[in-house]
């Protein structure tokens, strides 16, 4: 989202998030300050014209695969079974 994009939709977002009762799942909310509604990944590889690229944008693509990780992701253990059982002499 980008400050140009909301204009009085950046009043139903912060109403939507922390009123109303809602707001009570975690979440992240990065306004860019350029760039329209709809961009893409607002890159090279989204873009038709140098005009839809916006660089700092872009890292929304990023900070939201961040954001689910962190949300998301599995515990995983320093080795997988295979790996201990190869170092126990297994097979």
């Amino acid at each position: 989202m980008s400050r140009r994009s909301c204009g009085r939709r950046l009043r139903n977002c912060r109403s939507w998030l922390w009123g109303d009762g809602y707001g009570l799942e975690p979440f992240e909310l990065h306004i860019f300050e350029e760039g329209p509604h709809g961009l893409a990944f607002s890159d090279q590889s989204s873009a038709e014209s140098l005009s839809q690229v916006y660089p700092d944008a872009a890292k929304w693509a990023d900070l939201a695969g961040e954001w689910l990780k962190k949300r998301f992701a599995l515990p995983l253990p320093e080795k997988s079974s295979f790996e201990k059982l190869l170092e126990n002499g297994g097979i």
